[in-house]
């Protein structure tokens, strides 16, 4: 059996016009131009509206709009390596048995792309983002660096409390 498949739909009037249309019968998937994210419709789905992520229609099938959540997570990192953004936006370093580099490739950056990096692990060694943020031993800690469009700069870093 085949999958079927439709276009994305761009919602020019955004959510309120979404809401006030009738619910369709099929799955859709929408683009409400006030806010930046895809939605995809639910028949029959029982989920309350809260304005973000679950939105109802006014008339036609029961169902719900809600709003697709991309996962985000990376792989575990745990020695030397380079990161890309392909590899997610959230990465952990954990169970570290040496000082760590990870080298910053720009292959496929965008202006804007994020990186945050959690370190869970209190070993005794540090981990040298990008000679950017170099994270101290023992200690869990936490940085996020940013494309600008021709390399990667530092954000914002911290402790983990």
């Amino acid at each position: 059996m085949s999958v079927f498949r439709r276009a994305v739909t761009v919602i020019s009037g955004g959510i309120a016009r979404l809401r006030s249309q009738a619910s369709p019968y099929l799955t859709e998937y929408v683009l409400p131009l006030d806010v930046p994210a895809l939605f995809r419709w639910s028949l029959e789905s029982a989920l309350v509206d809260d304005g973000r992520t679950v939105l109802q229609g006014s008339g036609g099938f029961a169902g719900a709009w809600i709003r697709v959540r991309e996962d985000i997570k990376g792989d575990d990192i745990t020695g030397s390596t380079t990161i890309t953004v392909g590899g997610n936006k959230l990465r952990y370093i954990t169970a570290l048995s040496a000082n760590a580099t990870l080298t910053l490739s720009t292959t496929n950056a965008s202006v804007g792309d994020p990186i945050v990096f959690v370190r869970t692990d209190t070993s005794a060694f540090t981990v040298d983002i990008g000679g950017l943020v170099t994270m101290p031993v023992s200690v869990e800690s936490w940085a996020m660096i940013y494309f600008n469009g021709s390399a990667w700069q530092k954000g914002p870093s911290g402790l983990s409390l």
